[in-house]
């Protein structure tokens, strides 16, 4: 039976390269339990920040590219067609490659939807990085301000499962911030 410690030695030793992986296959929520654990001190806020920031803009590429390779024959489907009408004017990719982020559920389809959409690489990249650091800033701030807050409570009970559970309640009233955000936005699209 392998023990728990190995796993955290591990998690410890090779948390950049978790941070990468993290990134660009878990999204906002392993970012925010990152980003909560360095506000525990296990690492630092900056490295989670910057290294989920290369993982996240290389998802992003792979997604891309994949739709201007693979995705482009789905077009001709209505769904796509009601994007380029009624959502994504043409001409205007930067209004929506800067908030789509905070847009629960929209952030790979919008991705491949541009790819299909032949819009410019190198647009794309700047666009999504600005977007990326908006949304990557956000989530970082408030998983390190929830690590930094529930550390104290640690501390003053020296119970690991109120932390646990104010983990757990924290990660929620994320998760279900962000759909209420995305909603209100997709309102005043």
């Amino acid at each position: 039976m392998v023990k728990l410690d190995y796993f955290l030695d591990l998690f410890l030793i090779h948390n950049y390269s978790l941070f990468f992986l993290g990134s660009f296959f878990g999204g906002d929520m392993f970012i925010f339990a990152m980003s909560f654990l360095a506000g525990q001190g296990l690492w630092s806020w900056w490295s989670v920040f910057l290294i989920c920031f290369v993982g996240t803009i290389a998802s992003d590429c792979v997604w891309f590219l994949s739709g201007t390779q693979i995705l482009d024959r789905f077009r001709k489907y209505k769904f796509f067609k009601k994007l380029d009408t009624k959502y994504l004017p043409k001409g205007k990719p930067w209004k929506v490659l800067l908030i789509f982020k905070f847009l629960y559920g929209t952030r790979i389809l919008t991705i491949i939807y541009f790819g299909v959409r032949k819009l410019s690489f190198l647009k794309f990249l700047i666009l999504d990085s600005i977007g990326t650091l908006e949304w990557l800033a956000v989530i970082v701030l408030i998983g390190w301000l929830a690590g930094r807050g529930i550390a104290n409570y640690i501390n003053l009970f020296q119970n690991i499962s109120i932390a646990l559970t104010a983990l757990l309640i924290a990660a929620l009233v994320f998760k279900f911030g962000l759909i209420w955000f995305g909603q209100k936005l997709k309102k005043q699209l």
